[in-house]
């Protein structure tokens, strides 16, 4: 998504002004909001509404393999860093060489999902122009942007007023809000 969800566009921001905590905290929280709450509410609310649930296997098996791609990613560098003295600069390198592969096999997955996936027809196709519909993009990534810095503004406030960290608000709260939409059209 070019917008990106508010979690992911807070994360980069607080990266920009220090909050490294923050940072990382919302970026945990996006990936487990969309893991354990969105599957867990979506494979609930499909067995409330059917009883048998039916999957496509190669779509599930790409997800799985994708899943598993990206558990190992994140813990080469966690391991490399704990296997030898902190050497930042390696660590660093290597985290943004696995990043780069990642995003290579995520482009490439996306490639395959596009072409091998059979062509369903919408019932009722909104008929928006391209231009209307970058524009639509833009003025939505913009006002993202601002609702990020407004938020990444105001978590100071928020954690000397409040008494909670910048952990609890980058794990719950930012992931919880950012990705609303996300959550609610995913279930």
């Amino acid at each position: 998504m070019l917008t990106g969800p508010v979690a992911d566009q807070t994360a980069l921001r607080s990266l920009r002004e220090g909050l490294l905590e923050l940072a990382k905290a919302s970026i945990t929280g996006s990936i487990l909001g969309h893991i354990v709450l969105i599957l867990g509410l979506s494979i609930l609310s499909g067995g409330l509404r059917h009883a048998t649930q039916r999957f496509d296997r190669s779509q599930a098996s790409i997800s799985a393999t994708m899943m598993t791609l990206a558990v190992i990613a994140l813990e080469i560098p966690a391991i490399f860093g704990h296997a030898i003295e902190p050497d930042h600069l390696a660590v660093e390198e290597l985290s943004l060489g696995v990043a780069g592969v990642m995003i290579i096999i995520y482009a490439l997955s996306l490639i395959y999902s596009f072409r091998s996936a059979p062509a369903t027809p919408t019932p009722e196709a909104a008929h928006w122009s391209p231009r209307l519909i970058l524009l639509a993009l833009a003025l939505s990534t913009l006002f993202m942007a601002w609702l990020s810095e407004i938020l990444v503004e105001t978590i100071e406030a928020v954690v000397q007023s409040l008494g909670v960290t910048e952990f609890f608000l980058g794990v719950i709260i930012v992931p919880l809000v950012g990705n609303v939409v996300d959550h609610l059209v995913a279930v």
